[in-house]
């Protein structure tokens, strides 16, 4: 199973290409399987990034590391107050619906640090490397 990271710095994505790079590079993600992925993105209020990574971290995480199939989160806040979250499953059909089933803990734990509501895409992830 994978862990996670986040990123409160300037958005790079160099960054979070190379951690996803390291652990293609150790074995946590295999190369021939196929991953979905759940796209959140949106934007807290002025310095709350810090927290928002914090009540995931204690409490939204935990519940996706139980999920079927899940391979790996990914929470990066940029300097603009975005947070983007990627959640990596083997399973499409938890990867479409990981949302709705946080749904409830989300509302209450992380509504409060929103400075509006968050957009969400699912897909297949279609390369790696």
């Amino acid at each position: 199973m994978l862990g996670y990271f986040y990123v409160l710095y300037p958005c790079d994505v160099s960054r979070a290409a190379f951690t996803v790079r390291h652990q293609l590079d150790h074995g946590a993600i295999q190369m021939n399987a196929q991953l979905f992925a759940a796209v959140r993105r949106g934007k807290v209020k002025p310095g709350m990034a810090d927290e928002f990574a914090k009540r995931v971290k204690a409490g939204a995480l935990p519940v996706m590391q139980k999920m079927d199939g899940f391979k790996g989160y990914y929470l990066i806040a940029c300097a603009d107050d975005t947070i983007i979250a990627v959640s990596l499953f083997t399973n499409k059909a938890v990867a479409e619906t990981s949302t709705q089933t946080l749904m409830p803990w989300i509302k209450e734990n992380l509504g409060p640090l929103l400075a509006s509501p968050t957009e969400a895409t699912d897909g297949s992830v279609v390369v790696m490397a």
